[in-house]
């Protein structure tokens, strides 16, 4: 930067602090000339005030209009003194402060001006100066300026006069005003408080009069309130005057009242003018002091005088009607709102207005009533006002009544599907499935159906779109119900891999809007091929297996390590060798690793037998190992190695050192009777898969033989100039061929793993069974007939066929005869195994009475030795008890050993311990007794083992145990039978004393009394047979069918005599009910005490009756808190609980 531009800056500096002076300066003498004016101004309006005393209006025109004036000035000066100061540095100003100091000074006169003025010269591009001669020129002048200061050209002295005016102005004013306090102080302050009208300069007064200025019909009254505000705050009055004037409507008055009113509360006063029938002016007064005066002026408007609110929900709610209290109207979407008011006079017309809406809905006028009404559909407000013609004037009322609605819909049902739970069900096997959905809705339902398709099929179409089903639905007015449907999948007709996905879709009953459809979630039947059983079950077999494996080795392992730590105890007794936390962890892990594979075991062996289940194909005889091989699990996993695995792992974590040694010393593995266990217990596995893949195999063929049959007479109705049909059929010939292929491979498997089971023989005939299949060369035929077909030699193709159909009927015939051979070999082996146990027992009979015979003569003089012998031959023939009855037990299940036989076994067991009690005690009388009693108990036994063996021989009828399974087959079409017979009565009308039945009716009748003979017939005899089945196999059914007879003969009654009532129709509903009990408590009972299942027979059956979880919750007398209650959120209990609550409302005032 130059030094010539710095010179520049410094005169400007000096020139803008100069200027700021002045502008202060400016500043403060229009401050002071505004003030003095104030105070000028202020005396005026005081100096009015104490002579005029003027009025609340104009006090407050003018305090307002002051504060205002002297406001607006301030801010006047304010804005000018920063508006100048932010245009100080522009060129105007500085050349015009430049000039100002020059004039102040006569040595500097215009030289400030002119060297300014030189330097913006110099800095334009044609100026015509030397710079030289211009720098000298400014630094010259600056050399001579520098000891001037130039703010002392602006002096603050001039403003002294006004000073002096201001502050004499002000000692004159407050002179004035404490001079004179009751004048101008006085004054001053009515002026301040302008609201108050002042008595006596001191006491301000201020009235708050409501309502004011109104309207109102003839007649009418009014409330009117004053609240007096005083000055002075702690001041306060207990009477007023209350002043009334009767006017005509030119103003002239009629009559003038005044009363004295007594206060309400602190300084606030309540009266009403009663009965107005003309303009009236009313006003307050106190101490002189009067209110502003209102005017209450007569109109001939309507008046509105009541109002009727009748809500009528729709009809399918069965909500009844009710009257609304209130300005808040609670209800269901579709509900009718009918409005009925009464006016003051004869109206013109009425409406109902909506908020937001254009158009009002007009009612209906009968002189002083008005009627309306309007669906509600969703929340709003309305208003009903009237409106009369006075002398061709419409008149609306003053006090329309308004109304809030709040509309709440009628919600979606919701349903679930309970039973089936899983989202995949295998179904192979099954001709009906039970499909059991819980449905809610708010007020009913009124359809429901089943959705289906199949999505995917190996042989067979797939659906584009769902085919439906209905259901029947009784109760349709529950608000929730569990509803059953036994689906008939009969028709579906499925196949290997077929995959059929289905849901249930139910609609609520809303007949408003329209019934709304919910969907429950997606499910699938699967129809799994017979190899993907066969995998899951061998896997589930090989997962057994090592499970079992598992657990074997890692209690080898603990009782290594245990023998070890119990050698360190014996040589340190103190010592309880956990001490180190590593191996007392590994232990505990292997403690659980025990028990985690015993379960697991477990949990495989059940899956296998659900599995096992699945498969109808699958006999008596294999489930029947099943359960045997489940009793030798047991012996493995027996309770007595649980209960020492558990007192072990607990002492381990406890860190006891004396309950350690005791549960080492009960810990007993004994590994090589585990290992045989184990051994037999998968050879029996082995044995059972065996034996479900020969099943599995002889199905599959046939089912190789039947396509092959179909294949052969579709392709000899076929056209052989039918190129599409051929090439179709060439396909399933394909299909068939890699099936057979697949069939050889399996049957080659089958063969091995009879082969490694010891089973040589069905080795061998499975060997030579593929032997022939390779003679036969069926997969060469059908690749021939294949080909014939893709070429269209439909002839040569068909002759194939036949072929091919021969030798596999041929095959198929073998197979079956194999399967059966194999059933009758276990069977023979079962009834060689039977006889074995009745000649032990027989013989264990004739040891018995031989014992018997001799303890018959034994007394007191009896050798002891004698006693002594026959003591020990009992023993050895108890103990030989004991080992039959462990055997007979183990096969109990495949035998189909009754109750009473184990009953008979036992009994003979406790016989022959108390004779050997007895003969240690030498009482010979009693011992010969109870030996007695033993032989009785075992020729039972070897009784009903002879029933056994003969029932159990071929062709001599089922074995025993199944009575039960039959009995329930045989109740089952009873309750069907019962369901029909139901639902005929169901169509009858009931009659009571109504009039004559017709001839048609009343054969009707006579026809469904003989069909209920028939029924109670049936029931009589399956009740008897129930009684002897209880007696026979010692179980104890829950209950009996002797109320259903009873029941059944007054319905026999009721019919033939023309008589159907409701209480026969709801003794025919009890009838049904306790037979579906029955059925339902007896098949309980029978799978609590077999715990098997069976494979059963296919009968058609109607769906169970639904059940009803809730009716519908709306209550007469408090249904509107009931339906709010649906909206309020709560939780389910809690919503339960209050429903109560309303229910005993209810009941109480009733």
């Amino acid at each position: 930067m130059s030094s010539l531009e710095l010179t520049y800056r410094s005169f400007i500096t000096r020139i803008s602090d100069t200027g700021k002076k002045d502008l202060l300066f400016t500043a403060m003498r229009h401050a002071l000339l505004m003030l003095t004016a104030s105070l000028v101004l202020a005396f005026i309006f005081i100096s009015l005030e104490a002579i005029f005393e003027l009025s609340t209006t104009l006090r407050k025109i003018i305090y307002f209009g002051f504060i205002s004036a002297f406001a607006a000035t301030a801010g006047m000066i304010l804005l000018n003194l920063f508006s100048k100061l932010g245009k100080l540095n522009a060129n105007d100003s500085i050349s015009r402060y430049a000039k100002k100091i020059g004039s102040s000074y006569p040595e500097i006169k215009d030289n400030l001006l002119n060297a300014i003025q030189l330097y913006s010269y110099t800095n334009r591009a044609d100026h015509i100066f030397s710079n030289d001669l211009a720098a000298e020129t400014i630094n010259s002048f600056n050399e001579n300026t520098r000891s001037i200061d130039f703010k002392n050209s602006v002096t603050f002295k001039k403003n002294n006069r006004l000073v002096i005016l201001f502050v004499s102005a002000l000692i004159l004013f407050n002179a004035l005003l404490f001079t004179f306090p009751n004048t101008f102080l006085a004054a001053a302050n009515r002026i301040v408080n302008y609201n108050f009208t002042f008595v006596d300069n001191s006491l301000g007064i201020a009235f708050d009069v409501k309502p004011g200025n109104v309207e109102l019909s003839k007649g009418e009254s009014l409330d009117v309130t004053a609240l007096i505000k005083f000055h002075d705050p702690n001041y306060t009055t207990e009477e007023i005057t209350f002043h009334t004037k009767e006017v005509t409507n030119d103003g002239i008055e009629i009559s003038e009242n005044d009363e004295k009113i007594q206060a309400a509360g602190t300084n606030e006063f309540k009266t009403t003018i009663k009965n107005i029938n003309s303009q009236t002016v009313y006003w307050f007064e106190y101490r002189g002091v009067k209110s502003s005066t209102y005017t209450v002026t007569i109109t001939n408007r309507p008046v509105i005088k009541s109002v009727k609110i009748t809500v009528y929900p729709p009809a399918y709610t069965k909500l009844p009607s009710r009257t609304i209290e209130g300005g808040e109207i609670t209800t269901i979407a579709g509900s009718t709102i009918y409005v009925e008011l009464d006016a003051s006079d004869d109206l013109s017309r009425s409406m109902i207005q909506f908020a937001g809406a254009t158009a009002p809905v007009t009612m209906e006028i009968t002189g002083k009533t008005a009627r309306g009404s309007f669906v509600a559909t969703s929340n709003g407000t309305f208003s009903v006002n009237v409106i009369k013609d006075f002398n061709g004037k419409e008149l609306t009322a003053t006090n329309p009544k308004e109304y809030t609605v709040r509309v709440f819909p009628d919600q979606f049902p919701v349903i679930s599907i309970l039973e089936p739970d899983n989202n995949d069900l295998n179904v192979q096997g099954k001709r009906e499935l039970l499909v059991r959905s819980r449905v809610t809705d708010d007020f009913g339902f009124t359809k429901m159906r089943i959705g289906y398709k199949t999505v995917s099929s190996k042989y067979g179409p797939t659906d584009k779109d769902y085919r439906y089903n209905d259901i029947p639905v009784r109760n349709t007015d529950a608000t929730g119900l569990e509803v059953p449907y036994v689906w008939n999948l009969s028709s579906l007709n499925l196949g290997s891999e077929d995959v059929v996905e289905y849901f249930v879709e139910v609609y609520d009953n809303d007949g408003f809007s329209g019934p709304k459809m919910s969907r429950s979630e997606v499910k699938r039947l699967i129809y799994p091929s017979i190899e993907s059983l066969f995998k899951k079950t061998e896997k589930t077999k090989d997962e057994i297996e090592s499970s079992m494996k598992s657990a074997m080795e890692d209690a080898m392992e603990l009782k290594k390590e245990l023998d070890e730590l119990k050698d360190k105890m014996e040589k340190n007794p103190e010592e309880m060798g956990l001490n180190d936390p590593k191996k007392n962890q590994e232990m505990q892990q292997k403690l659980e690793n025990i028990q985690n594979s015993l379960n697991t075991t477990q949990q495989k062996m059940e899956e296998l037998m659900k599995d096992l289940q699945q498969n109808s194909q699958l006999s008596k005889e294999t489930l029947d190992k099943y359960m045997e091989l489940q009793k030798m699990f047991q012996k493995i996993d027996s309770k007595e190695l649980r209960d020492a695995l558990k007192k072990l792992q607990d002492a381990m974590k406890n860190m006891n050192k004396d309950q350690l040694k005791e549960a080492m010393k009960n810990f007993k593995f004994d590994e090589e009777n585990f290992k045989k266990s184990l051994e037999k217990t998968m050879e029996l596995l082995n044995k059972i898969m065996n034996e479900q893949k020969m099943g599995e195999l002889t199905q599959k063929l046939d089912d190789i033989t039947k396509k092959q049959d179909a294949l052969k007479e579709e392709t000899k109705a076929t056209d052989k100039n039918d190129k599409n049909a051929l090439n179709d059929q060439s396909k399933k010939q394909e299909d068939v061929k890699n099936n057979m292929q697949d069939f050889q491979k399996q049957m080659k498997e089958l063969s091995e793993n009879f082969k490694k089971a010891n089973d040589q023989q069905m080795s061998k005939e499975m060997q030579k069974m593929l032997e022939e299949i390779m003679k036969k060369m069926l997969e060469q035929k059908m690749q021939n007939s294949k080909q014939n077909l893709e070429q269209g030699n439909k002839d040569q193709s068909q002759k194939q066929q036949e072929d091919i159909s021969k030798d596999l009927n041929d095959l198929n015939q073998q197979m079956q005869e194999m399967l059966q051979s194999m059933m009758d070999k276990e069977n023979s082996k079962m009834m060689e195994k039977m006889q074995e146990f009745l000649d032990k027992l027989k013989e264990m009979s004739k040891k018995q009475q031989e014992l018997m015979d001799e303890s018959e003569n034994f007394d007191k003089n009896t050798d002891p030795k004698d006693f002594q012998d026959n003591k020990m031959q009992q023993d050895k023939l108890q103990n030989e008890l004991s080992n039959l009855t462990e055997q007979m037990m183990s096969m109990a299940e495949q035998m189909g050993m009754s109750p009473m036989m184990s009953k008979n076994l036992g009994d003979a067991f406790n016989e022959m311990q108390k004779a050997s009690d007895q003969l240690s005690k030498k009482d010979g009388k009693n011992a010969n007794k109870s030996q007695g009693n033993a032989k009785e108990s075992l020729d039972k036994a070897a009784e009903k083992m002879a029933q056994m063996c003969q029932n159990g021989k071929p062709g001599n009828g089922k074995k025993p145990g199944m009575g039960l399974q039959q009995l329930l087959e045989q109740l089952q079409q009873m309750i069907a039978k019962q369901q029909q017979l139901n639902n005929q009565m169901q169509g009858m009308s009931p009659n009571g004393n109504q009039g004559k039945l017709s001839q048609e009716q009343m054969a009707q009748m006579q026809k469904l009394a003989m069909e209920q003979q028939q029924i109670k017939d049936g029931v009589n005899q399956l009740n008897e047979e129930f009684k002897k089945q209880q007696e026979s196999e010692g179980k104890k059914l829950l209950g009996n069918l002797d109320q259903v007879q009873k029941d059944m003969q007054e319905i026999i009654k009721d019919l033939q005599e023309n008589n159907v009532t409701p209480e026969t129709k709801k003794r025919q509903e009890k009838i049904l009910s306790r037979m579906l009990d029955f059925q339902l408590s007896t098949r309980e009972k029978d799978f609590e005490q077999k715990r098997e299942s069976r494979p059963g027979k296919n009968f058609d059956r109607s769906s169970p009756p639904e059940i009803v979880i809730s009716k519908p919750n709306i209550i007469n007398g408090v249904n509107q808190d009931a339906l709010e209650l649906q909206n309020e959120n709560y939780t389910e209990d809690y919503e339960v609980l209050i429903q109560k609550y309303l229910e005993k409302i209810r009941t109480v005032n009733r």
